[in-house]
């Protein structure tokens, strides 16, 4: 038998909810590898991907309010993918992400490594 007043308290608490973010975090000592992922607060979760890695992270953009892409754009770039939400970024890579997200990264706050010819950015 449905509970309809636990089904309206559960539809009420995801109304009430703030959506998550989507985030881009890039390896400083490995540029061409991003992480796409989504988090209620990125930069906590950038804090907690530190913690267990020996190479720093530098969270590059934030899109509030749109971590319901992030499924999306894994499948966009899925042919690009390292491992688990890493993916590498290359002049091919970078064109298959949409428009309205490319054209909101600030390019400066990229990390470079002019010596790769593959990176396109």
């Amino acid at each position: 038998m449905v509970d309809y007043n636990e089904t309206l308290a559960k539809l009420q608490r995801k109304l009430t909810q703030t959506p998550d973010d989507l985030y881009f975090i890039q390896m400083t000592q490995a540029p061409y590898h991003f992480k796409i992922g989504r988090a209620k607060d990125p930069n906590k979760r950038l804090k907690q991907l530190q913690t267990g890695s020996s190479i720093k992270l530098k969270l590059v953009h934030i899109f509030k309010g749109l971590g319901n892409k992030e499924k999306m754009l894994h499948e966009e770039l899925g042919r690009w993918r390292l491992e688990g939400e890493w993916f590498a970024c290359n002049r091919y890579s970078v064109g298959a992400i949409p428009i309205e997200f490319y054209e909101k990264i600030d390019p400066d706050s990229l990390i470079r490594n002019n010596n790769d010819p593959n990176i396109q950015i």
